[in-house]
């Protein structure tokens, strides 16, 4: 009866200690679990990726919806001539990817840690329809004779903001968006 007892008192205990430490965290919103770190050179990938398919994958909203499990965020502004390529989840984890020709947009609920790896240079922090967002500039490329990417500023561009709990990405080329249409993107999904 008291090993009962004690175990009892000692489960109480461990679940009023998790609660402590996850509720602060869950509270602080989704952006801060959304940590790049700068690396000189691109670490190797932690898992192999499934080769990208031939066709397009286009399924109906309520399918993503479905098995990511919560609702999409779309975009009410697209700068003209930019339209819809892709939408689909990702297998192994629970992200929405929203491909159109001229910006590629994911979402994932904010309640799990992504670190990418970015290069050298800035991440400023800028504010959004009064949320906090980060915007870095630059991509992995593979050169010509070159073993490992290299880290290369202006190639591309990336904003992550958060919006009703989700994380999202907006990842383009420098070429098709400029940054302030980026932006423009993002506040029409807040």
């Amino acid at each position: 009866m008291f090993r009962r007892t004690k175990l009892a008192y000692l489960i109480v205990f461990g679940l009023v200690l998790s609660a402590l430490v996850a509720v602060p965290v869950l509270a602080q919103g989704g952006l801060p679990h959304f940590a790049p770190r700068q690396a000189e050179n691109l670490p190797p990938a932690p898992r192999k990726l499934d080769p990208r398919p031939a066709a397009p994958r286009f399924l109906p909203v309520e399918e993503v919806e479905k098995r990511v499990g919560f609702s999409l965020i779309v975009p009410s502004y697209l700068p003209s001539g930019c339209t819809m390529q892709e939408r689909f989840y990702g297998n192994y984890e629970r992200v929405a990817h929203l491909n159109y020709s001229c910006v590629g947009i994911e979402e994932r609920k904010g309640d799990s840690v992504l670190r990418p790896y970015v290069g050298e240079g800035p991440i400023q922090t800028l504010t959004i329809k009064g949320q906090d967002a980060l915007y870095f500039g630059g991509a992995w490329v593979k050169v010509t004779g070159a073993e490992e990417p290299t880290w290369m500023p202006g190639v591309a561009h990336e904003l992550v903001l958060e919006s009703n709990g989700l994380v999202i990405r907006l990842t383009a080329s420098s070429v098709q968006l400029t940054k302030e249409e980026l932006i423009k993107i993002a506040e029409s999904m807040m």
